[in-house]
């Protein structure tokens, strides 16, 4: 049991962590967008591959997902600047999410 808790907060850790460091806001040509890409990887490092990755705006409802590569790399592009709820689902790991800003560095006229 103890070890199940370990796994699950180093888990729930490291991909909160991911997440929150890698929101990479961009700028492509005129559009106003930005990503959210990272690696997602068990207590020991391990990648965790297949793992669902989802994005949802609270306030529109727009949804977008990705599985991970054998890696544990995901991105999801082409975000509009909002708050996302991030949710990443694996097998044999608990359910975790996490809040973050997505933001455009387009200046404003």
């Amino acid at each position: 049991m103890k070890q199940a808790f370990k796994r699950f907060f180093m888990f729930a850790s490291v991909a909160i962590l991911v997440a929150a460091v890698l929101v990479v806001p961009s700028v492509l040509a005129q559009t106003e967008s930005g990503q959210i890409a990272g690696t997602i990887t068990d207590a020991s490092g391990s990648a965790v591959a297949s793992a669902k990755v989802q994005v949802k705006s609270p306030n529109t409802g727009f949804t977008r997902e990705a599985d991970t590569s054998s890696a544990g790399y995901y991105s999801i592009s082409g975000l509009k600047p909002d708050v996302y709820d991030v949710i990443v689902e694996a097998s044999g790991f608990q359910l975790r999410d996490s809040c973050l800003l997505v933001r455009s560095l387009k200046p404003l006229r």
